[in-house]
């Protein structure tokens, strides 16, 4: 149900990107199945992306027990590995989210036209 809304919701944001994709599956030769996996595929990604992260954020202080301190983040970075890790957590959340619900078009498309003018 959610899904299907959230399609919705892209169909409606770029209609004529899930047409492209449609023209450029059928131009190479693909199936309908085979962007049907490619979808399934990019689910399954981000929902491992997300849980990865999740995970991440709860064991922060395992891994960091597991790694120890990280010297290169020490210095670099203006937190500590503690807080590095769970940064990188909340990142790997928020690109599992993106990579999940197919936003990845909705953010690059405009700075991507900003640079190239579209035919």
């Amino acid at each position: 149900m959610l899904l299907g809304l959230l399609y919705r919701f892209l169909i409606a944001l770029e209609p004529d990107y899930c047409n492209l994709k449609t023209l450029i599956f059928q131009a190479i030769g693909a199936s309908q199945a085979g962007y049907d996996k490619i979808i399934n595929m990019q689910i399954a990604i981000g929902i491992i992306m997300l849980i990865v992260g999740v995970l991440f954020v709860i064991f922060s202080e395992n891994i960091y027990n597991f790694t120890g301190a990280l010297d290169f983040i020490e210095r670099r970075f203006p937190g500590n590995s503690r807080g590095f890790i769970k940064l990188l957590g909340v990142l790997l959340i928020i690109l599992g989210i993106i990579t999940f619900t197919g936003l990845w078009v909705a953010i690059f498309r405009p700075l991507g036209e900003m640079f190239f003018r579209p035919m």
